[in-house]
């Protein structure tokens, strides 16, 4: 992990408004996710059972929370938090990538409200191009790669900045230094 990396990912990302939480364990991680799925006092969340976030699922269970791991959009609609691992971050940007192939994934990071990404600090590249080989080192491209700066912004409306108009209006990226788990 290169610290240095990682300083500007967070810099670059709280400066598009993007929370961002570093968490020294995966223990840690999940816990901060509890928290702020208590906090925000909903009942169900959205969460793709894969990499960082299969451990999640039991303790999000556990809390008393209806976790949809998939479903018709009609049934998505009335979920105010997705949950989802990211493949790599960008620190020039504050960017996170992840393979949104999964139509799952991409609707839990692109249609709730708020949107909470689980990313490893050692993962974190320093431009898109080391990103994309970063992405590319399982053989190939997914079919689908999302790539999610900040909340949705938008400012075609009279030219008013106006968050979360087409897509999350709040993203929180929980950065973990353990590699394994």
């Amino acid at each position: 992990m290169d610290e240095k990396l990682v300083s500007q990912f967070k810099e670059k990302a709280q400066a598009v408004s993007a929370e961002v939480i570093r968490a020294k364990t995966c223990e840690e991680a999940y816990q901060n996710v509890l928290d702020i799925v208590a906090e925000a006092k909903v009942k169900e969340v959205g969460c793709v059972a894969s990499g960082l976030t299969k451990s999640l699922l039991p303790r999000l269970k556990d809390s008393n929370v209806n976790v949809v791991e998939e479903g018709a959009p009609e049934d998505l609609e009335r979920l105010e938090i997705g949950i989802i691992p990211v493949d790599v971050g960008i620190a020039e940007t504050g960017t996170v990538a992840h393979d949104a192939t999964n139509l799952f994934a991409r609707y839990f990071s692109m249609l709730c409200p708020t949107n909470i990404v689980l990313l490893k600090t050692k993962d974190i590249e320093e431009n898109m191009l080391q990103a994309i080989k970063k992405l590319e080192q399982k053989g190939t491209l997914p079919a689908y790669t999302a790539f999610i700066t900040g909340p949705s912004r938008t400012a075609d409306i009279e030219r008013v900045l106006t968050i979360g108009v087409h897509g999350p209006g709040r993203l929180v990226i929980i950065l973990v230094d353990e590699e394994d788990c």
